[in-house]
């Protein structure tokens, strides 16, 4: 084999794994999770209205955090949470649709303030274990925040303390 065959051949190898690789990093392009995070910011009640009979709302300040380097947009968001420590019991949920997706440009993110309802979350009587907000993309992906478990504001009955003998007699 002469110099220029075996330049040729190594030269079609490389080719054929560079082929390769790009074919890799497109399908783990098309892939990969959202890169869009739902972070709370933060939370309270809102001001109460007197005489026009609504209910006092909970106040839930949001911001969509893109990570990735291209803009996507934020169809609707879903607010999900559980009433009782069992998973399949007591669950509710409320979910707005937005007239226009929301855009967030790439590497940057939007804020976004979410009412509900304070009887809507403590209904029954009960008080929610968690809330978790889940938005929809304009590609079809969905991404969750993590399970907010404590509420600032929200008016919790105090349980009486036990001592700590009471969970054996």
């Amino acid at each position: 084999m002469e110099l220029a065959e075996i330049a040729i051949v190594v030269s079609s190898v490389s080719a054929l794994f560079t082929a390769s690789n790009v074919a890799i990093a497109y399908r783990n392009y098309k892939q990969v999770r959202p890169k869009v995070e739902v972070l709370l910011e933060g939370s309270g009640m809102g001001p109460v209205v007197r005489g026009e009979g609504k209910p006092r709302q909970y106040v839930f300040n949001l911001r969509f955090a893109n990570r990735g380097n291209t803009d996507i947009g934020v169809e609707s968001l879903g607010v999900f949470g559980n009433r009782d420590r069992f998973p399949c019991k007591e669950r509710f949920g409320k979910f707005t649709r937005f007239e226009d997706p929301k855009e967030v440009e790439a590497f940057s993110g939007i804020k976004y303030e979410e009412q509900i309802d304070a009887p809507f979350l403590t209904s029954s009587g009960k008080y929610p274990q968690y809330v978790r907000f889940v938005v929809s993309l304009t590609d079809g992906r969905k991404a969750k925040s993590r399970k907010i478990r404590k509420f600032p504001g929200l008016e919790l009955p105090q349980l009486p303390q036990r001592p700590w003998w009471w969970r054996w007699s």
